[in-house]
């Protein structure tokens, strides 16, 4: 949230630049400013509505559940077929990984859900952003011990969804 008026005014300035190469028209100060502060409020305001609800996990005996409102995300641990400890090893830059070593580990972290109905969740509350997210993914780690299973069970079908995963949401394999 820091870096939004600084992004927002060179997105702001990218686009009335290109406006004013197509148009050849100059726009006032003022006006770049009130269109800045317009779409900078509008953002915010948005990311203050959306991201808490993202941000909070609640574990209970029978589920994990995303948000604060019960109709949010919720995870019945009776549709869990499956959990794998890690995501699969990058497919396109195998010999690359030493590059990305923070992201690797970071992987090897993920839990990844795999759900009734062919869907998938790579779940990941080891960020700092997640209070207690650690102690979280290990209290459902223990009341789901019996559906760990190997990472050799990942599908090639299943590698390829998660070569770049989109974490902590249901997708479709």
């Amino acid at each position: 949230m820091l870096f939004l008026p600084i992004g927002m005014f060179v997105v702001v300035a990218m686009l009335l630049g290109i406006f004013r190469a197509l148009f050849h028209r100059e726009i006032s100060k003022t006006t770049i400013i009130a269109i800045w502060a317009g779409l900078a409020t509008l953002v915010f305001v948005w990311g203050v509505l959306r991201e808490p609800k993202e941000l909070i996990w609640t574990l209970t005996a029978i589920d994990l559940r995303r948000g604060r409102k019960r109709n949010d995300l919720v995870i019945s641990f009776d549709e869990i077929q499956s959990i794998v400890i890690g995501l699969p090893e990058f497919q396109s830059a195998a010999r690359l990984q030493f590059l990305f070593a923070d992201l690797v580990t970071l992987r090897r972290g993920v839990l990844l859900l795999r759900l009734a109905g062919g869907r998938l969740i790579a779940l990941n509350l080891h960020p700092t952003i997640y209070r207690n997210g650690v102690a979280l993914m290990d209290a459902f780690l223990r009341l789901n011990a019996t559906k760990v299973i190997g990472a050799e069970s990942y599908t090639p079908v299943e590698v390829q969804a998660l070569n770049k995963p989109i974490l902590n949401r249901i997708v479709r394999a």
